[in-house]
């Protein structure tokens, strides 16, 4: 979900070129959500439940945010690890 901000989807589209799209869902490592419509994001969540503890579930979404926010921090275009300028 990217509220059609073109900076944003830019910058999402080559990082999905590159395969460094950091996993939201883990059956569905390199999917974008900031590249995909509400409506999509909605039904990948719907899709991707399983049968796990609410606690993992949170576990899960935090560990993915922190790798999110890591890697938009501190990586960049290169993927080499740099903070971004």
């Amino acid at each position: 979900m990217n509220d059609e901000d073109p900076v944003l989807i830019d910058a999402e589209l080559k990082r999905y070129k590159k395969g460094t799209v950091p996993a939201i869902f883990m059956e569905v490592r390199g999917w974008s959500e900031k590249l995909a419509t509400d409506s999509e994001a909605v039904i990948k969540a719907e899709r991707c439940v399983r049968n796990v503890t609410f606690a993992a579930l949170q576990k899960e979404s935090l560990e993915a945010l922190k790798e999110a926010a890591i890697f938009d921090t501190y990586c960049t275009e290169s993927g080499k690890g740099v903070a971004a300028t």
